[in-house]
């Protein structure tokens, strides 16, 4: 006889797989264990156990709904659809392009001095703390497509970027740093974990 797994024995006995699983844990009905490590049980042992088997369900076949076209019908349909994906074929074309010119903004090299900054009592005057609150310095967010195409925060442009990155490899912490550019602490982590 065949050998069935658990849910098809419940199906055929019309019991719950939990009194299935009782029957096995107890004794009362024999199993084996398959290749795959599955429970599987005789269907002699089933009728056994279990005097009536139900007959296995089999899935009633719906009617079939699809509407039939003629071929003149599909071979419009088809030049519609071919129509679309030519459509969208060009709009994603389009897309890439502008991507593509966003991504290659031109980088103009700073040419601001250098400041061999330090972190000590006698540091320049541009980067002591100023009498301005910080919420006063910050720049408000704009859309700025160098920081959209590098993934920094939108407040960051490209002469930040590389201040920031300047003081960070001088070894500034985030904070002496925040005294020095127009931007927060956190800010400044994200930058620097972003283009390290």
């Amino acid at each position: 006889m065949p050998l069935v797994t658990l849910k098809k024995a419940c199906e055929l006995t019309s019991k719950s797989k939990r009194t299935i699983q009782r029957y096995m844990a107890n004794g009362k009905l024999s199993y084996k264990t398959n290749k795959l490590g599955h429970k599987v049980i005789d269907v002699a042992e089933l009728a056994r156990v279990f005097d009536n088997l139900s007959p296995p369900m089999t899935p009633q076949k719906r009617p079939d709904d699809t509407p039939t076209m003629s071929p003149h019908e599909n071979d419009v349909r088809v030049d519609k659809l071919l129509a679309a994906v030519e459509l969208l074929e060009k709009v994603v074309s389009k897309q890439s392009e502008q991507i593509a010119s966003l991504l290659q903004l031109e980088h103009k090299p700073v040419n601001e001095p250098k400041h061999n900054i330090k972190t000590t009592k006698n540091q320049p005057e541009h980067l002591k703390p100023s009498n301005i609150s910080p919420q006063a310095k910050m720049i408000p967010p704009t859309n700025n497509g160098y920081a959209a195409a590098h993934g920094l925060p939108n407040v960051i442009t490209e002469e930040l970027h590389k201040k920031i990155m300047e003081l960070s490899g001088q070894g500034l912490s985030s904070r002496k740093i925040a005294e020095a550019v127009p931007v927060s602490k956190a800010t400044i982590n994200r930058v620097i974990n972003i283009s390290k």
